[in-house]
């Protein structure tokens, strides 16, 4: 990602340590763990492009800790997980309030459906609506969450270290539908245990699901299709 962007901005360099990206509006906004001299804590570019828009480095200096990962709600609503929780980041005033409720929120991908931030903390899929600076909903799970990822109806998918893939209601938030893969597939299930990666053990393309096999001592990918009765 570095070189792109700099062959795209006469040399720039982002951030310490990019660590994760959310595309929205035509906008790529990617979070930088360490910012730096060189770079910021956040980077938005054009995503067609990778032209630098705006940077937010010290803006941000003693409002974030190490942050990992990025949603983004609209251009004065960014989410940026850090190690204290969730905070929410307006751009316009330069504000970062930490979202009551996101204590330990894992250091993993979030999902943005129906205008909502959907995140994991341990064992829960935590909701944050748009413009709140509290937690809105929690849906508790049987185990850590490994994965949360919108499906492509505009739900969200859940998977859960114990061996489960869950179809949440983005509006209701009650299960739509849940795979217990540990007792069909017990070498799948365990793609679905790695609670404590950076990434998603589950990714989506239409109906099917691709699942990482972080813990599985030969590297594959398996996929599962999960559909609705």
């Amino acid at each position: 990602m570095n070189k792109a962007f700099q062959e795209e901005n006469n040399g720039a360099w982002l951030g310490s340590v990019p660590q994760d990206l959310f595309i929205a509006n035509k906008k790529m906004y990617i979070v930088s763990q360490n910012g730096g001299n060189e770079g910021g804590f956040l980077t938005i570019v054009n995503a067609e492009t990778l032209k630098l828009e705006t940077a937010y480095g010290d803006e941000l200096k003693g409002k974030i800790d190490w942050p990992t990962h990025v949603a983004v709600l609209g251009d004065d609503n960014i989410y940026l997980r850090d190690n204290a929780g969730i905070k929410l980041f307006h751009p316009s005033t330069g504000e970062a309030t930490l979202i009551e409720g996101t204590n330990g929120a894992r250091k993993n991908t979030m999902a943005v459906v129906e205008g909502k931030v959907f995140a994991s903390q341990s064992k829960n899929l935590l909701v944050i609506e748009a413009g709140k600076n509290e937690v809105s909903a929690t849906v508790e799970f049987d185990s850590n969450i490994s994965g949360v990822v919108k499906s492509s109806d505009n739900n969200v998918w859940v998977s859960v270290s114990s061996g489960k893939i869950a179809k949440v209601n983005a509006k209701d938030y009650s299960i739509m539908k849940e795979n217990d893969l540990a007792a069909t597939n017990a070498d799948a299930a365990k793609t679905l245990s790695a609670s404590f990666a950076a990434a998603p053990s589950i990714t989506a393309k239409g109906d099917t699901l691709y699942m990482s096999a972080l813990l599985l001592k030969s590297i594959a990918i398996s996929s599962v299709r999960m559909k609705l009765n």
